[in-house]
């Protein structure tokens, strides 16, 4: 008799339901919390320490190596900001435009071209140069567009190399393989992918960015107050579609997919577990935040600062395996969750 009940009870509810039910208690239980993300993706970087290897090598070499200045370009840009502004611009405006062009002259005097390399990886360098008063740390000065885009070109590609193998290295750690088959093919194909997902992203970005754009400026000019709200309206909307992409990366070297599909899966499993999606991005937001303030306060030193950037390579790491972590643990699971659903569906019928 016992073995008849749940036939019996069956038809008393809805088989349909149910099995949604039952389906998401157990991906209630079964997947990672946030915290046990986390750990994992420390975790692997533990196992495998010689991947800090990169970005630790990539800071010292943007702390050390001679800069690429592009200083004369942004002075050359100074008198046509100037010539912009009308001559009976009111006083807040000019005070605007005076602030605005004492932040590009800083830019210009700091900005450091080798920073585009640390594009994807952990860096406390970044585009800002440690030892901008120093004279011999300009290796090249950039004085005009065509130079400049020459350099922008192969930075970009060597940017895009030196990510794509960081970025497998670690997602081979989270994969935990034995050993990486067909290395460099992969590479290959995981670099394509990778620069496939740039190009969509930045045609994306375009094609929402414009019209959106166009629409405010001539909505300005009747309302003001109206056009700033779409802008600010289209950064809200630029930051939410940034949320659903925040697993492309881990999709595409975790999950092997290509481009399209790793956008794609990102939404699918943003969408499977919002809120845990959403505070694994929290928390590594706030790390990434509070150590900012660490880095900050110990590089008034050369030891300090080479505290810094081993420390951020390995925190940075952690974080970058976390998500793919996450992403592999929340892709397993829908997974089962589908085969579940389908196979009480399909005993629901028969």
């Amino acid at each position: 008799m016992a073995a008849m009940e749940p036939f019996k009870r069956e038809p008393k509810s809805n088989p349909e339901s149910n099995n949604k039910r039952v389906a998401q208690s157990q991906a209630e239980q079964k997947p990672l919390s946030v915290i046990e993300t986390l750990a994992s993706g420390f975790e692997a970087v533990l196992q495998q320490p010689w991947l800090v290897l990169i970005p630790l090598a990539l800071d010292l070499f943007l702390w050390l190596a001679p800069q690429i200045s592009v200083k004369p370009i942004f002075e050359q840009t100074l008198p046509t900001m100037l010539q912009a502004l009308p001559p009976d611009a009111a006083p807040d405006t000019r005070a605007s435009l005076e602030m605005l062009k004492q932040l590009w002259q800083v830019a210009g005097d700091t900005l450091n071209l080798w920073g585009i390399l640390a594009t994807g990886i952990p860096s406390i360098v970044g585009m800002q140069s440690l030892a901008k008063d120093d004279a011999r740390t300009i290796a090249l000065l950039v004085d005009n567009r065509a130079t400049l885009l020459l350099v922008l070109g192969g930075l970009g590609g060597a940017a895009l190399a030196i990510t794509t193998i960081y970025l497998e290295a670690v997602a081979w750690a989270v994969r935990r393989d034995t050993q990486p088959p067909a290395f460099m093919p992969r590479l290959v194909r995981a670099g394509a992918d990778l620069a496939v997902l740039v190009v969509l992203v930045l045609i994306g970005m375009f094609l929402l960015i414009l019209p959106l754009t166009l629409g405010a400026t001539l909505v300005s000019l009747v309302s003001q107050g109206l056009g700033s709200f779409i802008i600010f309206g289209t950064m809200l909307l630029l930051m939410w579609v940034g949320l659903y992409l925040t697993f492309t990366i881990p999709a595409i070297f975790a999950g092997r997919m290509n481009a399209p599909q790793a956008i794609l899966t990102s939404v699918s499993v943003f969408r499977f577990d919002f809120w845990s999606a959403m505070a694994l991005i929290f928390l590594m937001y706030i790390i990434r935040a509070g150590f900012t303030f660490v880095w900050q306060f110990l590089a008034s030193n050369p030891w300090g600062i080479v505290f810094d950037v081993i420390a951020n390579a390995f925190i940075g790491s952690g974080l970058m395996a976390a998500a793919m972590v996450f992403y592999q643990d929340r892709v397993n699971w829908m997974a089962i969750v589908r085969e579940r659903l389908r196979q009480q569906q399909t005993r629901g019928k028969s």
